[in-house]
């Protein structure tokens, strides 16, 4: 991830991350923003 990353990026980059580990579930701010987005993970 970028320093001082755009919300648009933080939210590709989590969206990525899940597709390729699965250490922890979305959570917080950044799932509501999915959500919001109607993106499928």
């Amino acid at each position: 991830m970028p320093k001082n990353p755009t919300l648009d990026q933080r939210v590709e980059w989590h969206i990525e991350h899940v597709k390729n580990c699965q250490c922890r579930p979305l959570a917080g701010k950044i799932l509501e923003e999915i959500k919001k987005r109607k993106i499928k993970i």
